[in-house]
């Protein structure tokens, strides 16, 4: 009888522990669907710390920022960038940080030994200064396949700038299409972008640039739009993602 006991004893322990195992595997599975957003900001511009990062904070999100390893602190186009300071708050506040290459030049214009620098010193520096970084995008969005080619050698992602939605089960994670967000850009048109990305489950990613109160460049957002279109968002109950998290998912 005691042994009939001991034995159900230890049935019903082994029960127990299946059912910890699979609700354990299921908990920490990087598993994505469709119906999710992402927001990746180009340059690493100041203004994107001053102005982007406190609303995606005040959301409790993060985004995508792709830095250009090589002026990093200092000014592109008479835009100031972020200092490593203000890249390393980012990251210690769960931001993804990614390269846009060395110095953000037209690389169809370039050689291969001249590309393969670009990708692979901007990844070296990056990593140099604590960031692993996985995922790359591409100036100016100008891109070919021998541009890919080399940049697979480095990065697990790249963001050119295909204009569209992605696939979630079934997108090129080396040419990412992306919605671009200018200061022509109107809440109504962003509205439709997130509803036809929950009525189509698809990942929609956000390029942006410049985050200013100043609609006189043309690749910006006001900060109000950007806060109106996360407010949107959230009330749509849709996830958002970091690029990296995409790529990780189990799909």
């Amino acid at each position: 009888m005691k042994l009939k006991k001991l034995n159900c004893f230890i049935f019903l322990l082994l029960i127990i522990l299946i059912f910890i195992i699979i609700f354990n595997n299921i908990n920490n599975s990087s598993y994505c669907d469709g119906g999710v957003i992402s927001f990746t900001f180009d340059d690493g511009t100041i203004d994107q710390y001053i102005n982007a990062y406190p609303i995606f904070s005040k959301y409790n999100i993060t985004g995508t920022n792709y830095i250009i390893a090589g002026l990093v602190g200092n000014k592109f186009e008479n835009k100031t960038l972020m200092n490593w300071s203000h890249i390393k708050e980012l990251q210690n506040s769960n931001w993804e940080l990614a390269s846009h290459t060395l110095t953000h030049n037209d690389m169809t214009k370039m050689n291969d030994s001249q590309i393969e620098f670009e990708f692979s010193e901007s990844k070296r520096i990056l990593n140099n200064n604590g960031f692993n970084i996985i995922s790359v995008s591409i100036p100016y969005g100008h891109y070919n396949d021998q541009i890919k080619l080399i940049a697979k050698k480095y990065y697990n992602s790249i963001r050119p700038s295909t204009w569209g939605y992605n696939d979630i089960n079934n997108f090129d994670k080396y040419n990412i299409s992306s919605i671009w967000i200018t200061n022509r850009t109107q809440m109504s048109f962003l509205k439709k972008i997130v509803d036809n990305t929950l009525i189509n489950n698809t990942w929609t990613v956000f390029m942006l640039h410049l985050v200013t109160t100043n609609n006189s460049y043309e690749y910006s957002i006001h900060p109000n739009i950007l806060e109106n279109l996360i407010n949107y968002i959230k009330a749509k109950q849709i996830e958002i993602k970091t690029v990296s998290e995409i790529i990780m998912c189990d799909r």
